[in-house]
């Protein structure tokens, strides 16, 4: 995960215009931002409680000011070839789910070519060290590809060590 500056632009209205305005954008920017996937930043899972405001003009279709502010963000970009450790969620004979937050990852059977399936235990065995995978066991990845569809990521993995 990375810390990134975002900058965006919030809109008030007249009557948010008083004292206490800096927590209502405050407000705004955790509400639109937290928890949110986009293509540019990825994963967006803590918005900083500080931010600067940049400009503010008024709306020209509105009597809304709009305030251009910037702030930072501990996001999660998937590319190829990053490396993150993950948990595994879900072990199948076609491979292996894993997760770190939202971001959802498979390792699938092709790139498990160290292992084997066994169908009575439902789980990969190491062909030499006979290691299983558990549910919930953290592992090693290395994406191999990432595709951004319907504000989230489809990443493709393989094990990077375990």
């Amino acid at each position: 995960m990375n810390t990134i500056s975002i900058t965006e632009t919030i809109e008030l209205p007249p009557q948010h215009l008083h004292s206490g305005y800096r927590e209502i954008i405050k407000q705004q920017i955790m509400d639109r931002f937290t928890d949110t996937c986009t293509k540019s930043n990825g994963y967006v899972f803590n918005v900083s409680d500080d931010f600067k405001i940049e400009s503010n003009k008024l709306s020209n279709s509105t009597s809304n000011i709009l305030f251009r502010v910037t702030f930072d963000a501990m996001v999660l970009k998937p590319e190829i070839d990053c490396i993150i450790e993950c948990d595994i969620n879900m072990i199948w004979i076609h491979g292996l789910f894993a997760s770190l937050n939202k971001l959802k990852i498979l390792i699938p059977k092709t790139a498990l070519t160290d292992y084997t399936f066994d169908q009575s235990l439902q789980t990969f065995v190491h062909k030499k060290t006979n290691k299983i995978f558990e549910i919930e066991q953290k592992i090693t990845v290395k994406l191999t590809s990432v595709r951004y569809v319907k504000n989230k990521y489809d990443c493709i993995a393989k094990l990077e060590k375990i």
